[in-house]
């Protein structure tokens, strides 16, 4: 089963209305994208027409919203099928508090792009990093967090399958 797909951004509403059409057939429960603030609109009516959840990614600059009050603004108002995808390693990299982050978003969460990272702000595995992995997970189930956690790596090192099972060993001992 497909769940979600993305980050997407285009620059046309045809091209828009083409990826949801895709993601709809594919049968896709979220889809993941940066629209251009001008674009929340559009599509909004996309994800109601298509009855596809959006999780709106935060990359670091220079993405608009790597500034959490830009996404919580964009975000006000809408359709509660609109939502986040939290990526707590770039809220990290841009000098927002994780926690503090998913907080503010609490049920608009759709997607979390789980990572842990160093001192350098490299990916690492879990639980070895500078992020508070712990209680990342602590707040998700705080909000009882149900959607999808991705396992995620900017950074492909020759460990990265050997890091992905530590990951995964610490997700399944500290997520009770």
């Amino acid at each position: 089963t497909l769940y979600a797909f993305g980050v997407a951004s285009y620059d046309t509403t045809e091209d828009w209305e083409r990826f949801f059409g895709f993601s709809k057939e594919m049968g896709i429960h979220t889809v993941t994208c940066e629209p251009k603030l001008e674009q929340l609109d559009f599509v909004e009516s996309l994800a109601i027409k298509y009855k596809i959840e959006v999780a709106i990614h935060n990359h670091p600059d220079p993405s608009i919203y790597a500034d959490p009050k830009v996404l919580e603004k964009a975000l006000k108002g809408r359709n509660p099928i609109m939502g986040v995808c939290a990526d707590i390693g770039h809220w990290k990299r841009t000098g927002n508090d994780p926690i503090e982050s998913l907080k503010k978003f609490e049920g608009r969460i759709k997607v979390v792009h789980m990572k842990d990272l160093n001192e350098k702000m490299k990916d690492t595995t879990w639980g070895t990093g500078v992020l508070q992995v712990k209680e990342v997970l602590k707040e998700l189930k705080r909000q009882k967090f149900s959607g999808l956690i991705s396992v995620e790596y900017e950074d492909f090192g020759d460990s990265q399958l050997d890091d992905i099972k530590k990951s995964l060993e610490y997700f399944n001992q500290n997520s009770n």
